[in-house]
């Protein structure tokens, strides 16, 4: 995973954003609702928000530490996009909690009552609590801090999962959830999803950091959930998308569609157990492979070394066997001219001996 992952995720929140805020400007329905048949819109202060959230997922991974933030103005800007989004989260939280009207849900454009918008321009309380959470991390993930990257990793998972709580709602035709609570807003379908693109690009920012530090590393267990989180995060929507389906379609009834459901479960889980223990087991395979080929080498080494001085040790022993019992005299004299060592031959040929000859 890379940096440039979360400027494309920026880049792209910033496009959907620009075109909800052109249709609202221009009354284009399907560009606030994000599909056809869809009657929830994306409000104009959430696609500010995003706007905002895009720009601030730009600018974070120009900083390079805490202490040249003084000194750059994007190092400031990201502060105050950020901080906006808390701003506008809370106030409109504050809005759905305690009655207040604040007049910033129409402050750009009129809203008009319906049964996907209760309240005219105001995002539903799950979005508004969305931007809290996600401003939050983005303004914690400008400092390098562990505590603050687990932070903001915590704060956008947990606004992840809501968005996806919503998204499977409209899978599911489940109103309840795309609101979150009673009598407010519901989250549109294209809010949820940019969510969850500004969910992987906040992830991105630190990709060898805080919970991602798990799933990028390198070993068996950061190996391992790379494999399955995918299927893991895809199989269950599939699966019961796959059943509900079937059941309205009426190929059967609800007891036969739990029992499709937990038999399609079993096998596909059981599948990806499979091919992920297959899997491992080859990794493993190969790294004993890997550890006997090192030992082999190690070995061989180790032989070598201990042929090379046996040799050595032959060799002078040889020398001292012929430099002892030479015939004639052998003298091993230093650059000095003194004489280091001299041979039984010597010492009889001058009269002197070996010590004699040595200390002169």
């Amino acid at each position: 995973m890379d940096k440039h992952i979360s400027r494309i995720a920026g880049l792209f929140i910033i496009a959907i954003a620009c075109l909800v805020l052109i249709g609202w400007q221009f009354d284009i329905s399907l560009l606030k609702t994000g599909f056809r048949g869809i009657t929830a819109t994306m409000k104009v202060n959430t696609a500010v928000c995003f706007l905002l959230a895009g720009m601030a997922l730009i600018l974070i991974p120009l900083i390079v530490s805490p202490r040249d933030q003084s000194t750059r103005p994007h190092d400031q800007l990201y502060k105050i996009f950020s901080g906006t989004i808390v701003v506008i989260g809370l106030l409109t939280l504050s809005e759905h909690f305690f009655g207040w009207n604040l007049k910033i849900d129409q402050l750009f454009v009129r809203d008009i009552v319906s049964s996907a918008t209760p309240y005219p321009g105001r995002m539903g309380v799950n979005t508004a609590l969305n931007f809290v959470l996600m401003g939050i991390a983005l303004l914690r993930l400008g400092r390098n801090s562990q505590g603050g990257i687990w932070l903001a990793h915590s704060c956008s998972s947990v606004a992840a999962a809501i968005s996806l709580l919503s998204l499977i709602g409209y899978l599911f035709e489940v109103d309840i959830v795309t609101r979150l609570t009673v009598l407010t807003t519901a989250q549109a379908i294209h809010t949820s999803l940019t969510f969850l693109i500004l969910y992987v690009g906040i992830l991105a920012i630190r990709p060898k950091e805080g919970l991602m530090k798990v799933v990028t590393s390198s070993l068996v267990g950061g190996t391992m959930a790379r494999k399955l989180l995918p299927w893991f995060l895809i199989s269950p929507v599939a699966l019961n998308l796959f059943t509900f389906q079937g059941r309205k379609l009426g190929w059967y009834d609800v007891q036969s569609e739990y029992i499709v459901e937990i038999t399609l479960a079993v096998l596909t889980y059981s599948i990806l157990i499979w091919v992920t223990a297959r899997y491992l087991n080859q990794t493993d395979l190969r790294r004993k492979k890997a550890e006997l080929a090192l030992k082999t080498i190690n070995e061989t080494l180790e032989f070598l070394v201990a042929e090379r001085t046996k040799a050595l040790r032959t060799s002078e022993e040889q020398f001292r066997y012929a430099f002892e019992d030479a015939a004639i005299g052998i003298a091993i004299v230093g650059l000095n001219g003194q004489f280091i060592k001299v041979n039984p031959a010597s010492c009889q040929i001058v009269g002197y001996s070996s010590e004699e000859l040595v200390t002169l």
